[in-house]
């Protein structure tokens, strides 16, 4: 509810804005990428909701809200330029991941544009990868996974899908987080989900091309269990919120 006193009328996300921040007592900083970040989780909340229960996903939102707190909201459902939405400068600062170095247990490195025929070439057996480095605005970044690790740079190549095997209270599972160029973790995505109506606990298992928005976004087999048996999904997730944008079952 927003305590507005002018009677109804129609609110934009810049007054909610405006609201949010007063209320938390935060400085206003309108061009802040940290601002855009937590109103963003709010659509982002909804987003996944309706991705997660099988509905379409709204494209536009006007709400309209009355004196005494309560609101209409009406949503439009007209095609969006997701590329030229989500991939300006001016929306999601970062520079790019460069050079990305893939180092093995054995501590053999897979440079950049190494694939999978390349290694059995060199007839590398599989191994774990440990640690990752690259470069961004001329720096040099590292990050270690005892575990190991699966590394996606994004389309883009502004952030990077990390997918990790790491011990917590003992026990060993799959994190899935996305970091931004220079290390910075945005978000981690958790293990438990309602899809179709079922709590599916499970866990993340390789990546895949995205097929929503694939410019920007990346995806993720998701291998989940519930009271019914075993499901496999994929996600497509943007990488600065973390939101999962679409959910379609995969083989």
């Amino acid at each position: 509810r927003f305590p507005i006193e002018r009677g109804r009328q129609r609110v934009g996300i810049k007054e909610i804005f405006d609201h949010r921040l007063a209320a938390s007592g935060t400085k206003r900083r309108w061009n802040n990428v940290e601002v855009a970040h937590d109103m963003n989780e709010l659509l982002c909340d909804l987003q996944t909701q309706l991705a997660q229960g099988g509905r379409e996903a709204f494209t536009t939102c006007k709400i309209h809200v009355k004196a005494d707190g309560q609101y209409e909201a009406s949503y439009g459902y007209d095609a969006i330029d997701w590329d030229a939405l989500l991939l300006p400068e001016w929306n999601f600062l970062s520079y790019k991941i460069e050079n990305l170095v893939k180092i093995r247990r054995d501590g053999k490195r897979i440079e950049a544009g190494m694939d999978a025929q390349s290694l059995m070439a060199l007839g590398w057996r599989p191994d774990k990868i440990v640690r990752i480095e690259w470069q961004a605005d001329g720096a040099n970044f590292a990050r270690d996974t005892v575990g190991g690790v699966l590394a996606k740079v994004t389309p883009d190549c502004k952030y990077m899908a990390l997918l990790e095997m790491i011990e917590e209270a003992g026990v060993s599972a799959n994190r899935l987080s996305v970091v931004d160029s220079r290390g910075k973790q945005l978000c981690v995505i958790p293990n438990n989900h309602l899809i179709d109506g079922k709590e599916m606990a499970g866990k993340f298992a390789w990546f895949e091309p995205a097929q929503f928005n694939p410019a920007f976004c990346f995806g993720v087999i998701f291998q989940g269990e519930s009271a019914s048996g075993s499901e496999q999904f994929q996600f497509d997730i943007a990488p600065y919120s973390g939101c999962i944008m679409a959910i379609r079952r995969s083989q």
